[in-house]
């Protein structure tokens, strides 16, 4: 419907506004010849209640999420509601959480429009992970290069999501994921082994006391994820060769505590995930206590199936009853999201979530191994994921209105990974199949005759998409990467074929025709690709992208001209190609439906990376 809204009180106004800039919700459709005249009214409810008095809607709603989700609901009703709908959250606390540490750092307007977006959802935070990404004025190396958020930009930010009623939140590293730093002399020096904080050093409580100081300045908020997941290596390093052995358990709690001591300085209260306790819980260890300050998390988005997150409850409610849940918007295994799957997790979660009565969701949107996604490209996954927290009546044309996108066409940029008709699986083949080598072709074995033909239809797909709406550019992206894979993802298999069968002149055919079409497409990827990071982050990171896509030219290239030789008779062989070729086998899993393998490091050559 299109909606009118009377009489607004300043603060819902200004998010009105700011709805009007993001979302089409009150785009007059000429189309419709439904209005509807709202009236709102902001109450002490828990969720909102919509009923007809007169001539009019009244929207009673609790806080300003709850006002935005419920536009939201009316916009896409194509006819008159006749009977009162009221909906609230299953969750006190829900929100989503953005990576800015992977090499893309979100610019402060594409946070803005995120903010939007979970607002008009019903989210009620949004958190920033940030590694070393933010600005740390004692630590002018922290960070340094890397696109490190400004205090004044986090305090921007901070008081724009206050107009919505949305609470900006900091996620940070006080232990672990600190790779980026130790590069520099005076930050190995207070690391334990790879990314490992040296525990119990003095200079590595004065540099957490500045990292949480500066946090504390530029946030309004009381909470903070301190990290301190994924660890295991802890004290076997520099620890280890200094003070000897010592039971995990008792160097992450003292470590720990060191760092709540640090919190309580800053009057700030702390979250941290949980998987390290699992982890000591796992190898017989349950000698720690949670203090009762701390909430934990248990972090999962692996499953679509209950039981899962059910057995993982059942293990870590005895140990803290203050556990929250983290689930997941697939966008870290390359450039395309995995909306299908997440959508499915996300839901199995929170029917478990809720039959143990967890109080507190977050959908983390990592962006591992160089953030190459949009991060508006699980749109549909916070779509779903809010309306199974909010058990709603919402339906897709609402999606419609908040992006431009019928939900069924925003979906299909899963299929960029091709074979995921079955949203129970998962693959991001449109990864590996760009950077496997055309002469090594580790990946060569999973590619299946129909492989190129459905990257032909996914472009199909995604110029349909891109023909329009404010996020044609992420398509059109999707759509020239498309283009490239249906042209190389057997070009390996293709080249291995002719060379063993001795036809000089295919292998000419192809380099002297594929591989510079390939050549040409891959060109026109880049720079949708850098339009589309440049768009929504800072240019800092980019350069990761320039060396990955350009050796891929690079090597292109060297491949042509080693063909022609061959042809030629200026080569008697082709190495790579006098080798047997061994199937896929770096995971035991090896169909192409299914398979997940991110590291570029590795996809790239069993060779030697730095």
């Amino acid at each position: 419907m299109n909606l009118a809204i009377l009489n607004t009180q300043q603060q819902e106004q200004k998010a009105i506004e700011e709805m009007k800039k993001y979302t089409d919700l009150f785009r007059e459709e000429k189309s419709l010849d439904q209005t509807a005249v709202i009236e709102l009214k902001n109450t002490d409810r828990d969720g909102y209640f919509i009923h007809r008095e007169d001539d009019r809607y009244v929207v009673e709603y609790g806080c300003l999420p709850d006002m935005c989700r419920a536009l939201l609901l009316l916009s896409g009703m194509e006819h008159q509601v006749k009977q009162e709908i009221g909906e609230k959250c299953s969750f006190s606390d829900f929100g989503i959480m953005l990576d800015l540490s992977r090499n893309a750092v979100l610019k402060t307007d594409t946070i803005r429009q995120m903010i939007c977006y979970a607002a008009c959802l019903g989210y009620k935070f949004v958190g920033l992970y940030m590694e070393d990404t933010f600005f740390v004025e004692e630590e002018p190396y922290f960070g340094y290069m890397r696109g490190r958020m400004t205090h004044e930009e986090i305090c921007e930010l901070d008081r724009y999501a206050k107009e919505f009623g949305i609470e900006l939140r900091p996620y940070i590293q006080t232990l672990a994921h600190l790779n980026q730093i130790v590069r520099y002399e005076q930050y190995d020096r207070i690391t334990d082994t790879k990314d490992i904080l040296l525990v119990g050093d003095e200079r590595t409580e004065i540099f957490l006391d500045h990292v949480i100081k500066n946090i504390s300045e530029c946030f309004s908020t009381d909470f903070i994820n301190i990290g301190m997941d994924e660890a295991e290596l802890l004290g076997a390093g520099k620890y280890l060769t200094k003070n000897g052995f010592k039971k995990k358990s008792e160097l992450m709690m003292a470590h720990l505590s060191m760092v709540l001591k640090l919190c309580r300085k800053y009057h700030l209260r702390p979250q941290m995930w949980s998987d390290m306790f699992v982890h000591m819980l796992d190898n017989g260890d349950n000698s720690f206590t949670i203090p009762e300050e701390l909430q934990i998390v248990y972090w999962d988005y692996y499953s679509t199936e209950e039981k899962r997150y059910h057995d993982n409850f059942e293990k870590q409610l005895p140990i803290s009853r203050r556990l929250g849940f983290a689930g997941g918007a697939w966008k870290w295994t390359g450039f395309v999201p995995h909306n299908a799957y997440s959508i499915l997790a996300g839901g199995a979660s929170m029917k478990s979530c809720k039959e143990f009565g967890i109080d507190s969701y977050t959908v983390t949107c990592w962006g591992d191994d160089g953030a190459e996604a949009s991060c508006f490209s699980v749109l549909p996954t916070f779509f779903k994921d809010a309306s199974v927290a909010y058990e709603s009546q919402m339906n897709d044309r609402s999606f419609e209105k908040l992006t431009g996108y019928k939900f069924s066409e925003f979906m299909k940029i899963d299929l960029v990974n091709p074979y995921l008709e079955d949203g129970r699986i998962h693959n991001n083949c449109s990864k590996y199949l760009l950077y496997n080598d055309p002469l090594i072709g580790t990946f060569d074995s999973v590619v299946k005759e129909d492989t190129a033909e459905r990257f032909a239809q996914a472009e199909i797909y995604m110029e349909q998409a891109a023909s329009h709406g404010c996020l044609a550019y992420m398509f059109n992206n999707m759509q020239l990467l498309c283009i490239v894979l249906k042209h190389k993802a057997d070009l390996g298999i293709r080249i291995r074929k002719a060379y063993t069968e001795g036809e000089k002149k295919e292998l000419l055919a192809i380099a002297r025709e594929d591989i510079p079409v390939i050549r040409r497409e891959l060109d026109a990827f880049y720079v949708a690709f850098e339009k589309q990071w440049k768009r929504e982050n800072k240019s800092f990171g980019f350069e990761i992208q320039t060396i990955r896509i350009g050796g891929l030219d690079r090597r292109l290239a060297d491949t042509a001209r080693i063909l022609k030789q061959y042809a030629n008779g200026e080569l008697a062989c082709i190495e790579e190609l006098e080798e047997t070729y061994q199937p896929f086998c770096y995971f035991e899993k090896n169909n192409i439906e299914e398979l997940n393998y991110n590291l570029w490091s590795d996809i790239v050559s069993p060779s030697v990376i730095g």
